[in-house]
């Protein structure tokens, strides 16, 4: 740092501050928080180093800066040292409540020379009031003029500066930036002003506004009216001129016409414009005239030659020779201008008299010609001329001069030399509105002809993209939008695609580069016809400037060719194919469709050209950047082009489309082409392009498989559309069960059309239904409900269909008992009913609902599918009834119930016995399959009886069986004797005066044998085998025990009885002595005995429980025993019985010797001791219990005497 350098400003209240500065003087310390303050206030759109850059600069603004920093000081002792607000900006909210509306009125801006251009009248000569508006324009304040939209043209209306004019009260939000309390200087609102309008943009009301007319619009002057307005104007105009002509006596002289055009009878003619000088000819002959010098030779832009005699002379001769020197060059500037610039010149020399020079612009006013602002050189003379000189010449004559026709004259060269140079400097950006581009390329129309060759790229270059920018505005929402689209891509094809048209030029009211091709083809096939004519001198200099005319031209057209597709519209539509689906898909088929056209046309022109005037490659480098722009039309056609449009595309053009090349080939670009690269840049790096492509690669070999399956759906849906055919629950599901197979193997855009289609059936359909309030009428069912339903879902994603779906689901909700009739009916209809689980889910929904008496068919379906399911039932249980469960008994036969409550509900005799049928039926079908399903138990206890026989723990399974068949069996002879004794049945069904069906149906009930299939299990022989093992098991047992109770016993008992010797006299001690001797010395005695006695008895219940259940059952073989056979089952029943008599036998007499010796024990005992009485009669009571629990007569077989003692102990 080179030195310190300090504010030496000192107001009161403050000390020094000292900046630190750098080597040229700008201060660069940080300051103070005063100082930082200051500068915030002062300067808020710049840094602090500015704010001190401006100190050190500007002596005002520093001593601005002092008195700022002194008010902020003076603030610190106010806020307690806190220099700024507590917000900056600080905001105030103001909150106001009010009633009412906004009134407003919406109205069109114009500048003077847009109304110039649209009604060739000023806003002066209109005497229109303007308004201001400087935050319209970088340059400051802008004037305007309002005008009705009202009649406005469509193109006129989107492009033309609109303002709204209104009134509006509400709530509003400020944001105080700069107040009373925070000003610090006079001009410090203009900074703070001017710094939020660069950075926030205008908000405010423009000034003035209000003082229009701003509620009634009809208060404004439409389009058509300052037409009628200025045209009102221009007729008095001229009506004025014809007068003061005739008054004066002066003659106009009349222009010199312009030569014609020649017409050229080569491959083109060229076409001229009626409405303004024809296209002169470049072509004209003159010995020692060279193309430029032809050119020149031309007449000037205003079509008239020059006056004979000079409007105006300057010098009189009598000055000196330097001032006559002088006079001579100024008249020679005023005679080198044409006719009517001379006499604007001439009248504003007139009306300056000695206050300007005499020359007046004679200089600039000589550069102000088309000719000079039709070309691409800059100029300061051409620049100058304008705004330096012919606008001030302008201004002068309005204000001395506003009637004359000089003025006028002047003023249409001016806007007709900034039309032309408008279109000169032309790019595809620098213009405000496409609207200004046609008013500005209308203006000079008739000058088109007269374009030179750049220009006339220009203008056609910006009219091409303005095309394209139109195709990119095209609403396609339906096939009028859709030909509308086509026709504005043609319209932007045939800007630059080249086409043989039978005698086109360039049009500068549509321009396109093939007019322009064309044109300067044909101009070099003139020239080459007439070299050939002998003119081979003359020619020779034209021939070679046509064909580089020719060569700059194809150079132009390729240029243009890729340069329009860089436009941000194209890009803008390739980066959203969703979007611009279509744009795209037009633009492709179009442009592939003219390419052809196109390079014959090439051809052709290169044919004709056989001298080789144009150099090839010419025509190759354009057929290179049409090959570049047909790969990218390839691609997007592969891509985008559903299978349908791609058959339909190589039948309208003629051209094969390859997607596996022309759909792969972008995104994987690695050249160094700017625009493929950067189209492949938004191909890999936009999800819409990426997901396109996947799916492409995805399908591919999907979909040819699938594109059978799509056509065919595609037919059904239009045949269902066009009333052809009716859409059946069966189409229904197969449209809903292929539909999600094309979505996974097809493209989008191929299922596009299918997709519409069973949009509008599913709607269509769904449509019907709900008009229809309870569905009867047309016989919707649940299934055909939920096709719909699935339907939907399947295609959720298209508009409308989920809205649908919901109000389908509530009316469903609602009307599910009149869609469970339908079911009923339908579901009787034949070769409708697929399975009884559809009749099951329907009966459920019906079980508790009476049937309206208006619906007899709902009762004669029910009779149907009770037949059927009967039949049904049946049929499953005599084919294959392993498969039947239990609980799927239940089902079913529940089902038939409930059918049967439907199919016969009345009180009829028919009804009832019909009913009573059914139940039988039913019952007997259920006990065949407990009957098959006890077997089945038995059996799967093992492969052979033995295993059966031993883990059959207590026989139950064998006693289930035994249980239901008899049931089963018991139950059919029931069934059939409720059939044999029920001889009316048949009479009663006859009488009910049925129709023949239900003749049939009641037939079915009678005759249907529910039974035929079970009856097989009663007899089944592993039953038999099982019941044999167990007899056999049981008589060995009791053999046993028989045996050993026997051998126990016998030496008391027959002919070794113990009592025998005795008699009823003996005494008690007697009959104790001769029983203790014999009973008490046994083998068998108490406890052992007893038990031995107590299993004994056991296998006896046991054996006498299997004789009972085999007694009960229904087993036809126990009656067959032959006593003359020792085998079979009824034989060995027979000997196993008798083996159970003689174990009875056996049992009750080893009981009653038990007895006898326990009666004996408790009696001596008691004799032995009395005190023991209690135990004596404890266990003579527990014997006595137990005698009689077997029978009661063993008691009574008992000695008189022991059996009279012992009941002696109780008194």
């Amino acid at each position: 740092m080179s030195s310190y350098a300090s504010w030496n400003q000192q107001p009161a209240r403050t000390k020094t501050v000292q900046f630190l500065t750098n080597e040229i003087g700008i201060p660069v310390s940080p300051g103070d928080i005063i100082c930082m303050a200051n500068a915030k206030r002062l300067l808020p759109g710049s840094t602090f180093q500015e704010f001190c850059q401006r100190i050190k600069e500007d002596a005002h603004f520093a001593d601005v800066a002092s008195k700022g920093r002194e008010a902020i000081a003076f603030e610190l002792e106010s806020r307690k040292g806190n220099p700024l607000p507590l917000f900056l900006p600080s905001s105030d909210i103001a909150e106001t409540s009010s009633f009412g509306h906004t009134i407003y009125s919406k109205a069109g801006l114009l500048t003077d020379s847009e109304l110039v251009r649209l009604v060739d009248k000023s806003a002066k000569d209109l005497q229109l009031k303007p308004f201001t508006s400087e935050w319209c324009s970088v340059k400051g304040e802008v004037s305007f003029y309002l005008i009705s939209l009202q009649g406005l043209p469509a193109d006129l209306m989107q492009t033309i500066r609109k303002v709204k004019l209104f009134h509006s009260v509400g709530i509003r939000s400020d944001r105080v930036w700069l107040n009373e309390a925070t000003q610090l200087s006079k001009g410090q609102g203009a900074d703070v002003s001017k710094h939020l309008a660069l950075k926030y943009g205008e908000r405010k009301r423009p000034a003035g506004l209000m003082n229009h007319s701003t509620a009634d619009s009809t208060s404004l002057q439409t389009l058509e009216d300052l037409k009628q307005l200025a045209a009102l104007l221009e007729n008095t105009r001229q009506e004025n001129l014809l007068t003061d002509a005739a008054g004066a006596g002066a003659s106009a002289q009349a222009p010199e016409p312009v030569g014609p055009v020649k017409k050229s009878d080569t491959m083109l003619a060229a076409l001229g414009d009626e409405e303004g000088p024809k296209k002169p000819v470049v072509r004209k002959k003159g010995k020692g005239k060279d193309p430029a010098t032809a050119a020149a030779a031309q007449p000037s832009a205003s079509g008239t030659a020059a006056p004979s005699k000079p409007l105006l002379t300057i010098g009189d001769g009598t000055k000196s020779d330097k001032s006559s020197k002088r006079a001579k060059e100024q008249q020679s500037l005023f005679e080198a201008l044409d006719s009517e610039m001379q006499g604007v010149a001439a009248l504003h020399v007139s009306c300056q008299g000695d206050r300007t020079s005499k020359n007046s612009g004679f200089k600039s006013l000589q550069f102000l010609t088309p000719e000079v602002f039709m070309t691409g050189t800059t100029d300061h003379n051409k620049g100058h001329c304008i705004t330096g000189v012919a606008e001030k010449i302008e201004k002068s004559l309005q204000a001395t001069q506003p009637d004359s026709h000089e003025l006028q004259v002047l003023s249409r060269r001016i806007r007709l030399c900034t039309n032309l140079q408008t279109l000169e400097e032309i790019t595809a950006k620098n213009l405000s509105t496409w609207a200004e581009f046609d008013i500005t390329l209308k203006a000079v129309s008739e000058y088109c002809p007269k374009f030179p060759i750049a220009l006339k790229v220009k203008v056609t270059f910006a009219y091409t993209i303005r095309e394209m920018h139109r195709v990119s505005e095209v609403v396609t929402e339906d096939s009028s939008d859709k030909q509308d689209l086509v026709n504005q891509v043609n319209k932007f094809l045939d800007c630059f695609l080249v086409h043989l048209g039978g005698g086109e030029e360039w049009d500068g009211c549509q321009p396109t580069m093939s007019g322009l091709c064309l044109e300067a083809f044909e101009t070099l096939t003139g020239h080459v016809k007439d070299m050939e004519d002998g003119n081979a001198t003359e020619e020779s200099g034209f021939i070679e400037a046509a064909a580089g005319t020719c060569v700059e031209v194809l150079k132009e057209v390729a240029r243009i060719t890729i340069e329009q597709f860089q436009d941000s519209s194209f890009r803008v539509m390739f980066a959203n194919p969703v979007k611009y689906l279509q744009h795209l898909k037009v633009i492709a088929w179009q442009f592939l469709k003219n390419l052809q056209p196109c390079k014959s046309a090439l051809e052709k022109l290169q044919a004709g050209d056989g001298d080789g005037f144009v150099a090839a490659d010419s025509f190759d480098a354009l057929t290179k950047e049409l090959g570049r722009i047909e790969n990218i039309m390839r691609f997007i056609a592969s891509t985008l082009f559903t299978t349908s449009d791609m058959i339909e595309f190589t039948e309208d053009v003629g051209l094969t489309l390859k997607p596996s090349e022309d759909a792969v080939w972008l995104a994987g670009y690695t050249g160094k082409a700017s625009f493929e690269r950067g189209l492949s840049e938004i191909v890999k790096g936009s999800g819409a392009w990426t997901s396109i492509t996947d799916e492409l690669v995805k399908t591919a070999g999907s979909s040819t498989k699938l594109r059978p399956a799509l056509e065919r759906a595609v037919e059904t849906l239009k045949s269902i559309r066009d009333g052809k055919l009716e859409l059946t629950l069966l189409r229904l599901d197969d449209l809903n069960q292929i539909f999600p197979q094309l979505e996974a193997g097809m493209r989008r855009c191929d299922l596009e059309e299918a997709k519409t289609l069973m949009t509008s059936t599913l709607i269509a359909a769904s449509d019907e239904i709900l008009g229809d309030g309870a569905g009867k009428s047309s016989g919707v069912t649940s299934k055909f409900v939920s096709g719909l339903l699935k339907g939907f879902k399947n295609l959720s994603a298209m508009p409308g269909m989920t809205t649908k779906a919901q109000d389908l689901e509530k009316w469903m909700t609602v009307h599910v008992k009149e869609m469970a009739m339908n079911d009923l009916v339908r579901l009787a209809a034949p070769g409708y009913l697929d399975s009884l689980n559809d009749v099951q889910a329907v009966v459920g929904k019906l079980a508790k609902i009476p049937f309206p008496p208006d619906r007899p068919e709902i009762g004669l379906a029910a009779r149907k599918l009770l037949n059927y399911g009967l039949s049904q039932l049946i049929t499953e249980v005599n084919k294959d009834l392993a498969k039947i469960t239990y609980q799927k008994l239940l089902k079913q036969t529940g089902l038939m119930s409930n059918l049967c409550k439907m199919a016969y509900p009345g009180d009829s005799d028919s009804d009832q016995e019909a009913a009573r049928c059914v139940q039988w039926h039913t019952g007997l079908v259920k006990s065949g399959v407990s009957l098959k399903s006890s077997l089945d138990n038995l059996e799967s206890l093992g492969a052979s009886v033995e295993d059966i026989v031993r883990k059959d723990k207590g026989k139950v399974r064998l006693a289930a069986f035994l249980s239901s068949q008899k049931q089963f069996v018991d139950q059919l002879a029931d069934f059939s004797k409720f059939k044999a004794e029920s001889p009316t049945l048949q009479a009663v069904v006859e009488k009910a005066g049925r129709s023949a069906e239900d003749d049939i149906l009641y037939d079915l009930i009678l005759t249907i044998d529910s039974g035929k299939g079970f009856q097989e299990f009663c007899e089944a022989d592993v039953v038999y085998d099982v019941l044999a093992r167990h007899l056999v098991n049981h008589q060995s047992s009791l053999e046993t025990h028989r045996e050993k109770i026997t051998k126990g016993i016998l030496k008391v008992t027959e002919e070794n009885c113990w009592h025998k010797d005795l008699t009823p006299e003996d005494s008690i001690e007697v009959v104790l002595e001769t029983g203790g001797n014999a009973l008490l010395k046994l083998d068998l005695k108490g406890a052992i005995f007893k038990g031995i006695l107590e299993t004994f008895c056991k296998e006896i219940e046991a054996a006498k429980l299997l004789d009972s259940q085999i007694a009960d059952s229904s087993m036809k073989r126990k009656e067959e025993a032959n006593p003359d056979e020792a085998s079979g089952f009824g034989c060995s029943l027979t000997s196993f019985r008798d083996k159970l008599q003689n174990a009875e036998v056996a049992y009750k007499l080893g009981a009653r010797v038990y007895g006898e010796q326990t009666l004996v024990l408790s009696l001596r005992q008691f004799k032995a001791d009395p005190s023991k009485i209690e135990k004596s009669r404890t266990l003579v009571r527990d014997t006595l219990v137990f005698l009689q629990k077997i029978e009661t007569e063993l008691e009574a077989d008992i000695h008189p005497v022991l059996h009279q003692a012992a009941t002696g102990l109780f008194g």
